[in-house]
C-alpha cells in the first residue's frame, strides 16, 4: 500500500471535532475503477490509478479553491489500501470499495474553519463526481 500518514483513519476522522463530513454513493465509473485495481493490478499499477484520480479530484477543486490542501484514501470499510493525505489537509476524501456499486461510498470530511456557505461548496464541487475524467 502507497502510504504517506499512516495515522489517518475513519475512525479518527470521524471523532476529529475539526471536521464535517458527508457520506454518498461513490459514482459507479469510480467504483468499477477501483475494484478492478485492487482485484486485477500489481501495487504499483493500482498506486497509479488511483494516483491519477487524486490527481483529478485536486484538480477539480482546486479549480475553485487553489489553496485548499487536499487528502485521498482508497480502501474498504475495514482497512485503507491507498493514504496519500495528511493529519492537516484541510479536506480528505476517503472512497471506501464494496463489491456492489451502490455500496461503494465516498466519505468527504472538510476542515470547519471554512465559513459554512465555502463548507457546503466544497461538499457540492465533490458531490459524487467521476473524478477518472480530468
Amino acid at each position: 500500500a502507497i502510504t504517506m500518514s499512516s495515522s489517518i483513519t475513519i475512525a479518527s476522522l470521524l471523532s476529529d471535532p475539526n471536521y464535517d463530513h458527508r457520506i454518498c454513493g461513490m459514482h459507479s465509473a469510480v467504483a468499477q475503477m477501483i475494484r478492478n485495481e485492487h482485484k486485477e493490478k500489481t501495487e504499483q499499477e493500482e498506486a497509479q490509478a488511483y494516483t491519477i484520480m487524486a490527481t483529478n479530484l485536486k484538480r477539480r477543486l482546486h479549480s475553485v479553491y487553489p489553496d485548499i490542501t487536499v487528502g485521498v484514501l482508497v480502501g474498504s470499510a475495514f482497512k485503507s489500501y491507498y493514504i496519500n493525505a495528511e493529519r492537516d489537509d484541510l479536506v480528505i476524501v476517503n472512497f471506501l470499495s464494496d463489491t456492489l456499486d451502490i455500496d461503494s461510498k465516498q466519505m468527504t470530511f472538510v476542515h470547519k474553519s471554512f465559513p459554512p456557505e465555502r463548507l457546503e461548496k466544497i461538499f457540492a464541487i465533490l458531490y459524487k463526481h467521476n473524478f477518472m475524467l480530468a
